[in-house]
């Protein structure tokens, strides 16, 4: 062996070649020649060399195989010691040139893996959501109007009618009973027990209905109501403005025909303005309403109860059939049916407080 090893090798064209055996080969000696030489000038051209110009058009390079010996001489070395791998290219590495115009891979949809649905869940938690809040928003509509209807059968309660001698007194006229007294107590113009209504009978000519002496107006019921004929006396029960209610409703019925109303109230205001010693008359201002009219004034007599009626009379004559004020006692109104009654009730005591409150503070008004 040690003599082979000293002798040179010849080649082909007859020149020796001064390397020994003994030397180490290199490691890239063992790796077979590429037989095109324009394979290996562009395998060792530097891409990146300024004298080198990029191909006009990009074309595409055989991939150069990876270096043997890599990793400290030992094939199959290592990724992270430059040896191929999956997750490097072999063409990656400083032997091989990059392509020009060369676009990155995009992956694509199939290449992922496929995640759960996450909006499904909340989707099915929303509907559930709305879905109860639909059921709850149903249970509240109907206990809603099951509150109106209760409302609505305290508010309007359905009466039985009342049967009388001669008379009947149907739910409807019952009803506007009703709804009067709480309007009036509602706004004001009466105190509980305090006040009166009265009103001609739909059905039978003369016969004329009205509250009996202290009824609670705002719960009145059908057993509060009387009945009696124009011009006789009053029933029993009656309190002491039946009469005044007769003289009214006779006069109604000349002015509006069978149907008319009268209430009787006592407004504060109204009265403390006919308090007035020197006041006979009340001017309702016209901005209120320019229909009312003049008010009068009449007085009462304790020791001559017909003295009344007849003042009554008078100024109902006079013109005065929209409202009368009895001095410090009592106010009037008449109408062709409660409503209207109540209307002019209120009118005149809105107009009396206005003119009281600008007395009060020094205008005249």
């Amino acid at each position: 062996m040690g003599d082979e090893a000293a002798s040179p090798i010849a080649s082909d064209d007859g020149s020796e070649l001064s390397q020994r055996v003994a030397e180490p080969l290199s490691p890239l000696s063992a790796v077979p020649r590429v037989a095109d030489e324009s394979q290996t000038n562009i395998s060792n051209q530097n891409p990146l060399s300024p004298a080198t110009s990029p191909p006009s058009q990009p074309t595409a390079t055989p991939v150069m195989p990876p270096a043997i010996g890599s990793a400290g001489g030992r094939a199959g070395g290592r990724a992270s010691m430059g040896a191929s791998s999956i997750f490097t290219s072999a063409s990656s590495g400083p032997t091989s040139p990059r392509v020009a115009g060369a676009t990155p891979t995009t992956p694509t949809v199939g290449s992922f893996a496929t995640l759960p649905d996450e909006d499904d869940g909340a989707a099915a938690e929303m509907s559930a959501i709305i879905e109860n809040l639909n059921e709850e928003n149903q249970r509240l509509s109907t206990s809603l109007e099951r509150a109106v209807e209760m409302v609505r059968s305290i508010d309007e309660p359905v009466m039985p009618p009342v049967v009388g001698d001669g008379f009947v007194i149907d739910s409807g006229q019952i009803a506007d009973f009703v709804g009067t007294g709480r309007l009036l107590h509602a706004d004001g113009l009466i105190r509980s027990s305090h006040g009166s209504l009265a009103t001609l009978s739909p059905s039978s000519a003369g016969m004329m209905h009205g509250t009996r002496d202290g009824t609670l107006l705002p719960r009145l019921a059908e057993t509060d109501l009387l009945t009696s004929r124009l011009g006789e006396a009053p029933p029993p029960g009656a309190g002491v403005d039946w009469r005044l209610h007769s003289v009214m409703l006779a006069y109604g019925a000349l002015e509006y025909g069978s149907a008319c109303s009268t209430i009787a109230a006592h407004g504060p205001w109204t009265l403390a303005a006919s308090l007035d010693p020197d006041a006979f008359v009340l001017d309702p201002l016209e901005a209120i309403d320019p229909g009312l009219g003049k008010v009068i004034i009449i007085e009462d007599s304790k020791t001559d109860p017909d003295q009344i009626l007849r003042e009554l009379k008078e100024a109902l004559a006079e013109g005065s059939n929209a409202a009368i004020v009895v001095r410090g006692r009592v106010v009037l109104a008449l109408g062709r049916n409660f409503d209207e009654a109540a209307r002019r009730m209120a009118t005149l005591e809105a107009s009396m407080q206005l003119t009281m409150i600008a007395r009060m503070a020094g205008y005249d008004a």
